[in-house]
């Protein structure tokens, strides 16, 4: 992120960034106007970025919900076969009914634990399956305003910024417009995030 610049003598510019890093560049009429549109294209791709991850990390809680919510019966299912057979082995008369006693007894009992962690995780999968909708939503409305924006950029007009009355070793700081970027940024994204509500575009995710 572009923080200040400073005017040479040479007439380029150096150009600091968040970092502390220098990079020296040439200076031209729309200088100023040029590093903010970069600091802007940066703050898109990293609310992107942080969307993107909210997105997948909300889908692993998603997929971790589906199978813990499949496990259940399993877990049921595997103790009720371990009760038929230890009451089939325990059992000295009929090892039928005695399995079949014990098996329902421990499936019962393993069913009326897995109760709770059953309603715990259709929950969670319920949250996080509406959390996954919102970030979609969040994904598209970035996306418009990134789109938006490098039409805009596209047409960005010479001479918004001039050297005219600002001499050399002249330091400019660009962390209060930057500021306003971001917030401005912030409005817009929220009033598209708000139209797109409703929707539920299907997205792909690129793989990194």
């Amino acid at each position: 992120m572009n923080k200040e610049f400073k005017i040479l003598e040479d007439g380029n510019i150096e150009v600091i960034d968040e970092k502390g890093q220098i990079t020296k560049r040439y200076c031209s009429n729309s200088i100023q106007n040029e590093l903010l549109s970069e600091n802007k294209s940066e703050l898109i791709e990293n609310k992107l970025n942080d969307a993107q991850k909210k997105l997948k990390e909300n889908k692993k809680v998603v997929d971790l919900s589906k199978w813990m919510l499949i496990f259940q019966p399993i877990i049921i299912g595997i103790a009720s076969i371990i009760g038929f057979i230890q009451g089939a082995i325990l059992n000295t008369g009929n090892i039928l009914i005695g399995g079949l006693y014990n098996a329902l007894y421990l499936g019962l009992f393993t069913s009326f634990i897995a109760i709770i962690p059953t309603v715990y995780w259709a929950i969670i999968k319920k949250i996080f399956k509406k959390k996954i909708k919102n970030n979609e939503t969040m994904i598209t409305s970035i996306n418009i305003i990134k789109k938006n924006f490098e039409k805009e950029n596209k047409n960005i007009k010479e001479n918004e910024y001039t050297r005219k009355g600002h001499y050399p070793n002249a330091t400019f700081n660009l962390e209060k417009d930057t500021k306003q970027i971001n917030d401005n940024l912030d409005r817009q994204i929220n009033m598209v995030y708000e139209s797109n509500k409703g929707y539920s575009p299907k997205l792909t995710m690129k793989r990194k």
